[in-house]
């Protein structure tokens, strides 16, 4: 029992110490960054007679990965998408769904992490095609005819 408090303060130092050490450590390997570019969303799975009708904004992401391997992340690293299989026309509250291509960095939070996307309903409609050209050509040369590769689209 004397030696459990011989010198019980440079224990207590020790301890303390030891307890900073650790939270260094594992600080060093956890370190969080704000990935600096935003993030582009695509949707996907939209069904044939439903179209996107309302801008996707981009998200901010914040990465785990190491202050050496942030530098060298692209927005390629990432694939940021909404599915829309199951939704009809309106407004919705999507979840975004995001992944990291690269294994030495892992996605920790997303912001927004869900977004309103509107869909409505798309329609096809042939529309002939008109030619208005204008101005001259350059001196000594003539124009012969003109016309249009398609006469609908």
């Amino acid at each position: 029992m004397i030696k459990l408090f011989k010198n019980l303060h440079l224990k207590i130092l020790s301890l303390f110490a030891a307890i900073v050490v650790w939270f260094l450590v594992v600080s060093v390997g956890n370190t969080v960054f704000l990935f600096p570019e935003e993030i582009q969303v695509s949707a996907v799975n939209i069904p044939p007679n439903l179209s996107i009708a309302s801008e996707i904004d981009p998200i901010k992401v914040y990465v785990k990965t190491e202050q050496d391997v942030l530098k060298t992340l692209t927005k390629a690293d990432f694939e940021a998408f909404v599915d829309v299989s199951d939704l009809t026309v309106g407004e919705h509250q999507v979840p975004i769904t995001i992944r990291s291509l690269n294994a030495q960095a892992s996605i920790l939070k997303i912001m927004p992490e869900e977004l309103t996307l509107t869909l409505a309903n798309s329609v096809e409609k042939e529309v002939a095609v008109t030619t208005n050209f204008q101005g001259l050509p350059a001196p000594g040369y003539t124009v012969e005819s003109m016309k249009a590769k398609l006469e609908k689209v």
